[in-house]
């Protein structure tokens, strides 16, 4: 990932490996999230 763009080709490429369930992707201040993926706080 080198932009905030490329966001959405890496997860649609993503989708396309066996096994994997989900994808968390952070590029700066944005956040892109497929799949069976939960996000929690730490605190």
């Amino acid at each position: 990932i080198k932009s905030i763009d490329d966001i959405p080709q890496a997860i649609e490429k993503a989708k396309d490996i066996p096994g994997l369930y989900g994808i968390i992707i952070i590029k700066d201040d944005k956040i892109g999230i497929w799949g069976k993926v939960r996000i929690m706080p730490l605190s």
